[in-house]
C-alpha cells in the first residue's frame, strides 16, 4: 500500500499535524529537558547540601573545640593567677612578721637597762594564736588514720529572699578551728662582747653558756657569736632555720602496711609529724635567730637575741588549701593540693611533711644532707669521697634537671631525705 501523500490529508488533519510538529514536539522536548536539568541540579544541590553539612559540622565543631581549649585556657590562667595572689598574699604575711621581729629586737635594744626582769616582760608580752590540728587516730580495719572527731556532711541550705538571686546563693559551712596562744620566741638572751650568756629567758635550755663555743648553741649549729661581732649598731643578723632534722623512711600515710614492707616496727611517734599522714609523729622544732649589738651611752655593752619559734613560720602554710578560701584542719600532703616555703638556699623550711624540712645532727651539729637523685649517689661513690655535704659542695646546682630521674633510695631507707632542690631538683 502506497505512503499516503501530504497533500492528500485535509486541510484540517494538516493544520493538527503542524500543531504537534511545531508546538507539542517542542514542549516534550523542552520537557525532558528541564526535567532532566531538574534531576541534575537535585542531585548537585544533594552533593552541595552534604558538603556544606559536613563543613558546617567541622567548623561547629572547631568553634566548640576552640571555645573549650580557650575556657580551659582562661580558666587556667584564671587559677594560676589566684594561686599566685594567694602566695603573694602569703609571703607578703610572712614578710611583716618577720619585720616585727626586726622591730622587736631594736625595741628592746634601746631600754634603757636590760635585765632579767627586762627580758622576761618582753617575752612574757610576746604572743599569738596557732592553730592546733584536728586529733586522729590510727583505724586497723581501713589501715587509715582517721579524725577523733569528723566534721558533719549535712547541709543546711539557705535561699536568698530576692528571686533573682536564689540561683547563685550559697552559704560556705564554717570549719571550727581550734587555736593556741604560745610565746613568739623560744629564747631570749643577753650576752657580753666574749659569748658569755649575762641573762637568758629560754625554753630551750636555762642554764647560762659560753655561746662562743658553737656546741654551747642550739643544735650545736649556730654561729650567732661569729656573725654578731661584725654588726653595727642598728643592725642585726638573721640566721636560717636551725632545728633538729626529724627523720622518716616512709613517705606518704604511715601504714602498719607499709611499715611491714619497710621491714620497721610500727612506731609513728619515733618518726617525722607528716599531718593527717602521721598525726603522732616527731614535730619539727626549730628557731630562727636575731642578734643585735646593744649599746649604752655610746659603748657597746653586749649582745641581744631573739629566737623566734619556727612553729609561727610554718603556721602560715600548714593549713592553707591552695584551692580553697577555707583553711585545713590538719596539714595534709596527701592529696597534692598544699602550701610550702623554701629559703634562700633553696631549702624546705616549713612543709606538711617535717621529714621534708631541712635540719641538723645534733649529736655533731652538721647540717643532714639533702635528698638527692641515683645519678648524683653513683657520682658520690664513684668520687671516693666520705662525706656527702662536702661532695654537695662541689657540685654544679639544678644540673640536668628532668622528671626522668629516680631519687636515691639509700636515703630514703635511711629514713634521711630533707628536700634541697639544688641538688633534688623534681618533686619525689
Amino acid at each position: 500500500m502506497p505512503m499516503p501523500n501530504f497533500k492528500d490529508y485535509s486541510i484540517k488533519v494538516k493544520l493538527i499535524l503542524v500543531f504537534i510538529v511545531f508546538k507539542v514536539l517542542p514542549l516534550v522536548l523542552l520537557f525532558i529537558i528541564s526535567y532532566s536539568g531538574f534531576l541534575e541540579i537535585d542531585r548537585l544541590l544533594q552533593k552541595k547540601s552534604e558538603l556544606i553539612a559536613k563543613e558546617s559540622e567541622r567548623a561547629i565543631r572547631n568553634t566548640t573545640d576552640l571555645t573549650i581549649r580557650d575556657s580551659i585556657e582562661a580558666l587556667d590562667r584564671k587559677s594560676q593567677e589566684s594561686l599566685e595572689y594567694k602566695t603573694y598574699k602569703i609571703a607578703q604575711q610572712v614578710a611583716d612578721f618577720l619585720k616585727n621581729r626586726d622591730e622587736d629586737i631594736l625595741f628592746l635594744a634601746q631600754q634603757p637597762h636590760i635585765d632579767e626582769r627586762t627580758l622576761q616582760k618582753f617575752y612574757n608580752s610576746k604572743k599569738r594564736a596557732v592553730y592546733v590540728p584536728a586529733e586522729y587516730y590510727y583505724d586497723d580495719k581501713s589501715n587509715k588514720w582517721l579524725p577523733k572527731h569528723p566534721h558533719s556532711k549535712t547541709r543546711h541550705d539557705e535561699k536568698a529572699e530576692i528571686g533573682e538571686n536564689a540561683k547563685e546563693f550559697h552559704k560556705a559551712e564554717p570549719i571550727k578551728m581550734n587555736t593556741q596562744i604560745i610565746p613568739i620566741y623560744k629564747e631570749i638572751t643577753f650576752y657580753d662582747k666574749e659569748g658569755k650568756e649575762i641573762y637568758k629567758i629560754s625554753t630551750i635550755d636555762r642554764k647560762l653558756k659560753d655561746i662562743s663555743d658553737k656546741n654551747n648553741t642550739y643544735c650545736k649549729a649556730e654561729e650567732y657569736y661569729t656573725k654578731s661581732l661584725g654588726l653595727r649598731k642598728g643592725e642585726i643578723y638573721v640566721s636560717k632555720v636551725i632545728g633538729a632534722y626529724v627523720p622518716s623512711p616512709i613517705i606518704g600515710t604511715f601504714t602498719k602496711k607499709k611499715c611491714k614492707k619497710a621491714g620497721i616496727k610500727f612506731e609513728p611517734q619515733k618518726y617525722g609529724y607528716a599531718g593527717a599522714e602521721n598525726p603522732a609523729g616527731k614535730k619539727f622544732e626549730g628557731i630562727v635567730r636575731f642578734v643585735t649589738p646593744v649599746y649604752q651611752h655610746g659603748k657597746l655593752e653586749g649582745y641581744l637575741t631573739l629566737a623566734l619559734d619556727h612553729h609561727h613560720l610554718m603556721d602560715f602554710t600548714d593549713y592553707v588549701d591552695p584551692l580553697s578560701v577555707r583553711p585545713l584542719d590538719i596539714p595534709d600532703a596527701g592529696k597534692g593540693n598544699y602550701a610550702f616555703m623554701w629559703d634562700s638556699d633553696f631549702q624546705s623550711i616549713s612543709h606538711p611533711r617535717d621529714y621534708f624540712i631541712a635540719g641538723y645532727d645534733p649529736k655533731t651539729g652538721k647540717k643532714v644532707p639533702g635528698w638527692i637523685d641515683r645519678s648524683l649517689e653513683e657520682k658520690f661513690e664513684k668520687s671516693g669521697e666520705k662525706n656527702l655535704n662536702m661532695f654537695l659542695k662541689r657540685q654544679p646546682w639544678f644540673l640536668d634537671q628532668s622528671l626522668d630521674k629516680k631519687p636515691n633510695i639509700l636515703q630514703l631507707k635511711a629514713g634521711r631525705i630533707p628536700l634541697d632542690c639544688r641538688y633534688l631538683n623534681f618533686a619525689p
